[in-house]
């Protein structure tokens, strides 16, 4: 996959992964909401049955933690090196890897399980049993590819969490959307989730990690995201919604839209 040149996308060779997770990921406390719709979303498919991909996943391998059980195979695509080296040292089991275990336990106890040491560590090694490749992906270059090659799909199921509001307008992120449809199976399932904008409030104005700001971000309303979803041939299955509070690592609070969408065959 040919790399495309922008001097807006150097600014991710220098994204600080680490910083990322732990200023947004410190804790699994509020967004127990959304593991709930996850689980019960992956309750549909037979043990290790599914093919998943995190497009876009930055260094988090949230969603995989809902997925693991239900996965035959999982592949995580992001665009920043420094967001697949942390998945990798995580997959790696390196020592100073970021610890994803208190989600892990979070996760099992919202099943009804005790969440101990040994559940999270047999979890763990369901999760990097299953773990096929990470690679390389850019959803806004104007090349076909948008993904590694040899990683197109189709999937079962395709997440991509927090970055399609850093589209620069809205014809950007309904083409993009139907990229995304393009990686899922017939009958498969994109799942969605993004800042939108509501009447009470407005999303962050940029995207900001430590003390650099890497993009604008895209206004765009719950009516806006499923529309886009409808254009790109799915049906939307679940809409959830929450607030995410980033007040005490980055200053504000975001509206949250979830939404999973089924491609219609």
């Amino acid at each position: 996959m040919t790399q495309d040149v922008d001097p807006e996308k150097t600014k991710y060779d220098n994204f600080d992964a680490r910083y990322y997770l732990e200023h947004y990921y410190s804790t699994p406390s509020g967004f127990e909401g959304m593991m709930k719709q996850l689980l019960e979303f992956y309750s549909r498919f037979p043990q290790g049955s599914c093919s998943v991909l995190n497009y876009a996943g930055g260094p988090s391998i949230e969603p995989f933690i809902f997925a693991a059980d239900k996965a035959r195979e999982y592949v995580h695509a992001d665009y920043a090196k420094s967001s697949r080296d942390e998945v990798q040292s995580w997959v790696r089991n390196d020592p100073a890897a970021f610890d994803w275990k208190n989600y892990i336990r979070v996760s099992l106890e919202l099943q009804g399980k005790a969440g101990s040491k040994e559940e999270v560590e047999a979890k763990e090694r369901r999760m990097r049993s299953v773990f096929k490749a990470i690679v390389f992906c850019d959803i806004l270059t104007e090349n076909a590819e948008v993904i590694e090659r040899g990683y197109e799909g189709p999937y079962d199921v395709v997440h991509c969490v927090g970055c399609m509001d850093l589209c620069p307008s809205y014809d950007a992120f309904t083409t993009a959307v139907k990229k995304l449809s393009g990686l899922v199976n017939d009958r498969g399932f994109l799942h969605l989730e993004m800042g939108v904008d509501t009447e009470e409030s407005s999303i962050q104005d940029t995207y900001v990690v430590g003390d650099i700001t890497y993009a604008k971000r895209l206004h765009v309303t719950k009516e806006g995201v499923i529309e886009a979803l409808r254009l790109a041939g799915m049906t939307p299955t679940l809409v959830f919604e929450y607030v995410e509070d980033n007040e005490a690592t980055a200053g504000y609070k975001d509206h949250i839209l979830m939404v999973i969408g089924q491609k219609s065959s």
